[in-house]
């Protein structure tokens, strides 16, 4: 639903970087509304095989992200105040690089203007726990990668407590 003012499932199951079934939960327990009359008779009902027929209003998704920010995206904050996307997070760039923009986001996550990371085990966990949440299809190498880039204790050492 490219252009359009409604989000299909398979748009928010993508964007939310969530399985089919997490999206099926929120519409059955009516967290979000769905075909922008927001109708929850029949949602406890509502099957896997039904998912693909949902549609989502832009201003629903919005007010559910405003309530969800853990699944609300990220791109925001790789916006310069002149509001360009540096040229290594654009993704038709000829030399973008998924893992450095998915390094990048996880990096504000944790210790940019919104990040909140506060542990006593060191940061390469919780960086960890955010790639596994945020970012399912990704190898385990490259969550490795990932994480070896924004950990700033390589060697370990004293906890962040934020």
């Amino acid at each position: 639903m490219e252009n359009s003012k409604y989000y299909s499932s398979e748009d928010l199951i993508r964007r939310w970087s969530i399985r089919p079934f997490d999206l099926l939960q929120k519409v059955r327990e009516c967290e979000i509304p769905f075909n922008s009359d927001g109708v929850c008779d029949i949602a406890p009902l509502m099957r896997m095989d039904e998912l693909e027929t949902l549609y989502f209003a832009e201003k629903d998704v919005a007010d559910f992200e405003e309530q969800h920010p853990d699944l609300k995206p990220q791109k925001s904050p790789y916006i310069s105040k002149d509001g360009e996307i540096p040229p290594y997070l654009e993704a038709d760039h000829k030399y973008f690089s998924e893992e450095l923009s998915i390094a990048v986001e996880t990096w504000l996550a944790m210790y940019g203007p919104a990040g909140n990371l506060k542990t006593k085990t060191g940061p390469k966990k919780p960086i960890m726990d955010y790639l596994e949440k945020h970012h399912k299809n990704l190898s385990k190498s490259a969550m490795e990668r990932i994480a070896t880039i924004v950990n700033p204790q390589k060697q370990g050492g004293a906890p962040i407590i934020g």
